[in-house]
């Protein structure tokens, strides 16, 4: 029993020894396995399409247009930079020139020789139509300085107040028996009522009648307030001789 028992062991012990090696045969290992080594493949080349080479060659003419447009730019930069500084300095040199010329060119202005008057002041004298038929005395060529001639009124109107010396001087002809000169003042305050305030009067009798000429001078300082208008009044207009704007006169000024 016992050695049956040992060669049935053995048996198996065989049995099992050739299924392993069978087993070895058909599936052997990978290490193990003789087959023909190859070698590692490579990625396959993407071919070259004529569309990629074209937009390739459009990105890189692009490039090239704004590396162009780009030096153009500094240049005209560059060039506006400069033109404009010389722009400038032509300028500049014309202005200085034409300054220059100008100032040479421009006569020395002369000092005024007439002082402006501090005070109001008129100096009238009789023209050719010195009066009117109501005997009051036109004025021409007036020199007046803060007072008003009405030309037409033969006035001359007030427009400060204070004190004024007046005065006027009429030149005519004796060949008449009485004539008479006098200044007259219109005031508003009395409602343009005419006051005189100078006058001159002369009178030849018949027997003492004399041809000939003489002069009326009137003067005196009166408070005028403004507004106050002035005029000097003849009695007998076609005794008064006109020979001269000088000999017939009429004037104002403040003190």
């Amino acid at each position: 029993m016992t050695v049956a028992w040992i060669d049935y062991q053995k048996a198996k012990d065989r049995l099992k020894m050739i299924n392993m090696s069978s087993e070895k045969v058909a599936y052997s290992s990978v290490f193990l396995e003789n087959r023909v080594a190859h070698p590692p493949s490579f990625p396959q080349e993407i071919p070259h399409h004529p569309k990629a080479k074209a937009e390739r060659l459009l990105y890189v003419l692009i490039t090239l247009a704004l590396c162009g447009l780009a030096v153009e730019a500094c240049f005209i930069y560059n060039l506006y930079g400069h033109s404009r500084e010389t722009f400038e300095e032509v300028r500049l040199s014309s202005h200085a020139v034409v300054k220059h010329q100008e100032k040479e060119n421009t006569p020395t202005p002369r000092p005024n020789p007439f002082m402006k008057p501090s005070k109001p002041l008129a100096h009238l004298t009789g023209g050719a139509d010195s009066f009117r038929k109501d005997g009051i005395m036109i004025w021409d060529d007036p020199t007046i300085y803060e007072m008003v001639h009405v030309k037409t009124e033969g006035m001359l109107v007030v427009q400060r107040e204070g004190y004024y010396f007046v005065y006027s001087k009429i030149c005519f002809g004796e060949d008449y028996f009485m004539f008479t000169h006098s200044v007259v003042r219109v005031n508003q305050r009395y409602q343009g009522v005419e006051l005189d305030l100078l006058r001159s009067r002369t009178y030849q009798s018949k027997g003492q009648r004399k041809t000939g000429l003489s002069n009326s001078f009137l003067a005196g300082v009166f408070h005028l307030f403004k507004n106050d208008a002035i005029f000097v009044r003849v009695s007998n207009q076609t005794l008064v001789r006109r020979s001269d704007s000088s000999e017939n006169f009429f004037g104002a000024y403040m003190l």
